[in-house]
């Protein structure tokens, strides 16, 4: 600092500056403190030194060795970064096909046995088998099935006791129709459970229908007859299983809406398929679906199914339904009845 309060560089000093106020020239012409023995109060260059250490710090510089080793050291430290990016994602791959892989165990040297899987063909083909063989089971069955009798203190048929109770946005035609048709169903609005187009065969009047609205879904063995063959015992949870049984083919049938399929609800002694080449067809599915649901047959309706099955051997009879005969594997249901009160 001058003696005008500036910072002045050393070298910028006049050659006759004292570099520190107050100090003086001795006789060999170096700069000292006066002889009064206090202590300068400026020490100019401690100050500057100091003053330019605020401003600019000293720039510390690497020296050609270091900066080599910093680079390699940085080298270094990529490539492990990249090798161990690499091992994670190979772990990850390897669980992930462990997930999917079968766990093979200690016998991995023996080859698997591999099963061909069964097409549509190969069950049709069995169900065409059933079906030849039904007609002759379907007369077996019948003679098992017995007698109707008279039920005493058994309440009227009631339909309301028969409705099927809807869970879910779809009733149970939806439900079947769905399930059933021949190829995927296209719909009116699926977000609001409305089904609009599919493909079914009402076998009953051999007519293909490919709308919903065309097609009515019924119960083979009405819930009426049903009711007067057993039923009327039935525990309201058995009707239930009864009415929206879609496991045995039988029980539920597609026919065209409003086309008159058995309007009163009669058993075969009262209605038949005005077709006689369908009448071995329905014979065999109305006694297959009485034996599961281990109904009973009066005497007119015995003698009514045997004249139906008699036309099973016509060469115009159109045989057994192989969409809707069961096998002896179909599980029977679990009849729960009324219990009488004591």
């Amino acid at each position: 600092m001058d003696l005008d309060g500036l910072w002045r560089a050393p070298e910028e000093w006049p050659e006759d500056y004292p570099p520190i106020a107050g100090w003086l020239r001795d006789e060999t012409g170096r700069w000292r403190a006066p002889d009064d023995g206090q202590a300068p109060r400026d020490l100019l260059p401690a100050v500057w030194v100091s003053q330019s250490a605020e401003e600019s710090p000293p720039v510390q510089t690497l020296s050609r060795q270091a900066q080599a080793d910093r680079r390699a050291m940085y080298t270094v430290a990529g490539v492990v970064a990249g090798a161990c990016l690499l091992l994670a994602a190979a772990i990850v791959l390897i669980a992930q096909a462990g997930a999917s892989a079968p766990d093979e165990g200690p016998d991995s040297d023996v080859p698997d046995v591999v099963f061909a899987a069964e097409t549509d063909e190969d069950r049709l083909d069995k169900l065409r088998e059933l079906a030849l063989a039904a007609p002759a089971i379907a007369r077996q069955s019948l003679d098992e099935i017995p007698e109707t009798t008279p039920e005493s203190d058994t309440e009227a048929f009631d339909p309301a006791n028969w409705v099927f109770e809807e869970d879910g946005c779809l009733d149970l035609a939806e439900q079947v129709l769905i399930a059933r048709s021949r190829i995927p169903i296209v719909w009116a609005d699926q977000l609001e459970c409305v089904p609009d187009r599919g493909q079914w065969v009402d076998r009953y009047l051999d007519t293909t229908l490919t709308r919903t609205l065309e097609a009515d879904v019924v119960a083979l063995v009405p819930p009426s007859v049903v009711h007067a063959s057993g039923g009327a015992l039935w525990s309201p949870a058995t009707r239930q299983a009864y009415v929206s049984d879609q496991r045995h083919g039988a029980t539920l049938q597609i026919v065209s809406a409003g086309a008159g399929y058995n309007p009163r609800a009669q058993d075969p002694a009262a209605w038949k398929p005005s077709s006689r080449e369908i009448w071995c067809a329905y014979a065999v599915d109305w006694i297959s679906v009485k034996t599961h649901w281990q109904l009973t047959v009066n005497s007119d309706e015995r003698a009514a199914l045997t004249e139906m099955l008699d036309t099973c051997d016509s060469p115009n009879s159109l045989g057994a339904d192989p969409q809707t005969v069961v096998s002896d594997r179909l599980v029977a249901p679990e009849i729960e009845l009324i219990v009488a009160p004591e």
